[in-house]
């Protein structure tokens, strides 16, 4: 049996990066049913005021969580992209069901 060249290798990655990239903007479209939030989303931005259920649509689930207790509410930092074992390059905070804050080293 043949090994397939490195052309082959690359081009077939290449197909099944772009199949995987188009069947998840499908995804983000009939969910959000809005091309312009689909594409923001799809590429991976984060900005004041989206929802938890966006945030996790554009950049997935968090790799730390820390939660901090505000009178009657709790707001949360949601962490992404870790540096080391404290050190993070996204930070975003949420409270409710909203992002109010961003701290993005990416």
């Amino acid at each position: 049996m043949s090994r397939p060249s490195p052309q082959s290798a690359v081009i077939e990655a290449f197909h099944w990066l772009r199949n995987r990239t188009t069947k998840r903007g499908r995804y983000l479209l009939r969910k959000h049913r809005n091309s312009g939030l689909a594409g923001r989303l799809g590429r991976g931005e984060v900005w004041i005021g989206m929802s938890v259920e966006q945030l996790r649509d554009s950049v997935g689930e968090p790799e730390a969580v820390e939660r901090q207790v505000l009178g009657d509410r709790i707001q949360m930092t949601w962490k992404y992209e870790a540096l080391d074992a404290v050190s993070y390059r996204l930070h975003v905070v949420i409270d409710g069901d909203q992002l109010v804050g961003i701290d993005d080293r990416r």
